[in-house]
């Protein structure tokens, strides 16, 4: 197995001497902490490259995998205070609440924009008071009748 492939987190695409890994790390919160990921990765021999992104929480890095590997890589991450998750290649078999929650509550809300649209609208449009003008009114309303009293 290469030595690179033991870690769940990475992604990689191997060229002939060199790798791109995307290593996943957690626990920065500024730019300050983007520099000391970046010191700590390009500090280590075979590194030829590191792009550290703060929003996606991963550091993109060009390597030589026969001089550096993601244990490495770790550790240096891990030395300057943050943290290289090890995700499982397995998925959870039955989703989170979570999981279900947002894509329903997306779908209310896009029906109910839908319905709320198409009443201002219609309204806007004058639609509703020409529906209500075409349609006849009802004969007798129950109050025609007269009450027999006992």
């Amino acid at each position: 197995m290469h030595p690179l492939q033991r870690f769940g987190g990475a992604r990689e695409m191997i060229n002939q001497k060199t790798t791109t890994v995307e290593v996943p790390i957690r626990g920065m919160d500024c730019s300050g902490c983007i520099k000391h990921v970046y010191d700590a990765i390009k500090e280590l021999d075979g590194v030829e490259s590191v792009d550290v992104f703060l929003s996606s929480e991963k550091a993109v890095i060009n390597l030589n995998p026969k001089k550096v590997d993601l244990d490495a890589i770790s550790k240096a991450v891990e030395g300057a205070g943050y943290s290289v998750p090890k995700q499982d290649t397995q998925k959870p078999s039955n989703p989170s609440f979570d999981d279900v929650t947002k894509p329903v509550l997306t779908l209310f809300g896009v029906v109910l924009g839908a319905v709320l649209f198409i009443a201002v609208v219609g309204e806007w449009l004058g639609l509703f008071e020409a529906f209500t003008a075409r349609v006849p009114e009802p004969t007798s309303t129950g109050m025609d009748s007269p009450v027999i009293a006992a």
